[in-house]
């Protein structure tokens, strides 16, 4: 436990600590990156339609999704794209919400936005999930802010098929060595970063 809360608070600090020039750049950079992965996994599952996809709302120096929610919105590709977004529930694990016309309305505990309940996605309804995260091995081990809302939630996907494809999002210097885990500890299948792109277990 020791070991988690010194490598949260080292890489928060350092995150927290980047110019605002660094994190746009770092966040167009990966916007073009899961354009690209988004648009892959579309074509394995052979999906035409419409895409679901799981997204966060970036705090606390996390990497921005915004480019990406913009490039995928301005692309003529097919299938066209629906965000969702975290819903805190009152058993600590997640649905997700759509945003409505006035953004997203509500402020959860944390201070961050949260959609309303309409329209509401439980885990398994969704085609990928792009993950916070504070630290991830190449592995796809990863460690979150402590709360433990993902893996609560994804731990209930081990009796769905499919699976939605998990992607772990960060700064590259989020990516260490080792994180100290748990046996309750989800992995991610894919690591996207703004300098590269991991598959860190296969799924095709």
């Amino acid at each position: 436990m020791n070991q988690k809360r010194a490598l949260r608070q080292t890489l928060r600090r350092t995150r927290q600590q980047l110019a605002m020039s660094a994190q746009n750049c770092a966040s167009q950079k990966l916007g073009l990156a899961l354009h690209r992965i988004v648009q892959q996994h579309a074509r394995q599952i052979r999906r035409t339609k419409s895409l679901k996809i799981g997204m966060y709302t970036a705090n606390d120096g996390e990497i921005s999704l915004d480019p990406f929610i913009k490039r995928s919105k301005c692309s003529t590709s097919s299938p066209q794209p629906h965000f969702f977004f975290p819903i805190i529930q009152s058993d600590k694990t997640l649905t997700f919400g759509r945003r409505t016309r006035g953004g997203l309305p509500k402020t959860n505990q944390y201070k961050i936005k949260e959609p309303l309940k309409q329209q509401c996605q439980t885990i398994n309804q969704l085609d990928i999930i792009i993950l916070p995260l504070v630290a991830i091995t190449l592995k796809g081990v990863r460690l979150g802010m402590g709360g433990g809302f993902y893996d609560r939630t994804l731990i209930k996907l081990s009796r769905w098929r499919p699976k939605p494809l998990l992607i772990g999002v960060a700064h590259d210097f989020q990516i260490v060595p080792e994180t100290p885990s748990d046996d309750w500890d989800q992995p991610v299948d894919v690591i996207c970063t703004d300098r590269r792109v991991v598959y860190s277990r296969s799924r095709y």
